[in-house]
């Protein structure tokens, strides 16, 4: 958003301090809110998700999973393409295709 802060420091969360389910992704160590997606966007991101894990190049696609690059950063996206395992916790790393839906009245 345009308004929001610029942060110049290192915030005190880490990725580990996040549950599944929590609204929530770290910049830096910083809690960035995330609300839910409305009913358009969670369509669309359902049919993103279809047509693209339907390519007989994806390995693996999931929707909003947790991927951690670094200890204090945690990113949700709303489509990942790749680096998606069928293994419990955050994802080490990015996927190398990450999609995000915006819609009518998001600032983000």
């Amino acid at each position: 958003m345009a308004n929001d802060p610029v942060y110049n420091y290192q915030g005190p969360f880490r990725a580990e301090h996040l549950s599944s389910g929590d609204p929530y992704e770290l910049s830096s160590g910083h809690p960035i809110h995330c609300m839910p997606t409305g009913g358009r966007g969670s369509r669309n991101t359902g049919y993103g998700l279809q047509v693209l894990e339907t390519d007989p190049d994806v390995e693996s696609a999931g929707v909003d999973t947790g991927f951690a690059p670094a200890p204090d950063i945690l990113r949700a996206p709303d489509v990942a393409v790749g680096n998606v395992p069928n293994a419990p916790g955050w994802v080490a790393g990015v996927p190398p295709l990450a999609v995000e839906y915006a819609d009518t009245g998001q600032n983000e």
